[in-house]
């Protein structure tokens, strides 16, 4: 009875567990996650369409330090430390997601400067400082979204030019201080902010707002259905037509071409192939190709035989 009692306990448990995983958060991290949001969304459309609100326009770099910073203060707030945690968002969490959003601000701001002086190779020290940390977050965040197993992968490779010249000579490179590495990975356009943040910011984030207005405004599903309608009518019009074709003759629509090898393979069982492949509504270039394959190897046993 006891272990009666106790299923219960456990499916709700589990159901608890899951409602948790699969919630975002709560209250006022609701409020900021969607809040975030907007702003991204309009961030983006305002570096995507060059509106030029009051004549201001952001540079790429400061525009992906923005993206950045806000997507990965709403990690924090969506995944918990630990898989299955509660929904609420604990305060720790809030301080990840606030130091997310300061030090991105840091590069956000000094994007100019930086672009000018060349902090990727020569950074100053606050930069250095301020890179570690932003790479800590990142591998964190990596590691709450996606798991141990890709934040292991990214943790190597991040770290593979700290002891490149001790890999095997096919991989091996020069060694770079650690000091050195993590300015270049958040500061250069060749690595963490390189092509792939660069595809996200220009092209990959207007895909998702798209797909997500379609979805929301029910364009999707009458798209899917407009689609499966078409799909539906050019099925039943091939129907119609290899129907209508009749024993020893298949529509083709190559014209007199394809009329001719099929009554070229009259001798050799051609009808009953078209009629086959009419009544079993397959297409009509796979048709006569099948046709034709057969024949020809009909033709090249017959040879053999005679040799």
């Amino acid at each position: 009875m006891n272990e009666g009692r106790s299923l219960p306990d456990r499916d709700a448990s589990t159901a608890t567990g899951t409602e948790a995983e699969g919630t975002i958060s709560t209250g006022t991290a609701r409020w900021f996650v969607a809040a975030a949001t907007a702003i991204a969304i309009a961030v983006a459309i305002h570096q995507l369409f060059n509106l030029r609100v009051g004549g201001y326009t952001m540079l790429e770099g400061m525009y992906l330090y923005v993206l950045a910073g806000i997507f990965l203060a709403i990690a924090f707030l969506s995944f918990r430390i630990r898989a299955g945690a509660s929904p609420h968002v604990p305060w720790y969490d809030w301080a990840l997601a606030g130091a997310s959003l300061a030090v991105a601000g840091y590069f956000a701001a000094t994007s100019s400067v930086s672009l000018d002086y060349g902090w990727e190779y020569a950074p100053p020290q606050t930069a250095v400082w301020v890179s570690i940390a932003f790479y800590l977050l990142i591998l964190e965040a990596t590691r709450r979204a996606g798991g141990l197993t890709l934040f292991l992968i990214v943790l190597a490779f991040s770290l593979y030019p700290t002891f490149a010249e001790k890999v095997p000579d096919p991989l091996s490179g020069f060694t770079q201080p650690f000091s050195d590495v993590i300015p270049f990975f958040m500061i250069s356009a060749e690595a963490s902010f390189g092509i792939p943040m660069q595809a996200f910011g220009n092209l990959v984030i207007g895909f998702i707002l798209f797909g997500a207005v379609l979805q929301h405004t029910g364009g999707g599903r009458a798209d899917d259905g407009a689609a499966s309608e078409m799909v539906d009518q050019g099925d039943e019009a091939r129907r119609g037509e290899h129907a209508a074709a009749g024993p020893g003759r298949f529509p083709a629509a190559g014209g007199r071409a394809d009329q001719f090898q099929v009554e070229r393979l009259g001798g050799h069982g051609g009808g009953q192939h078209a009629q086959r492949f009419a009544e079993a509504a397959i297409e009509r270039e796979f048709a006569n190709g099948r046709m034709a394959f057969e024949h020809v190897g009909r033709d090249d046993a017959h040879d053999g035989q005679n040799g």
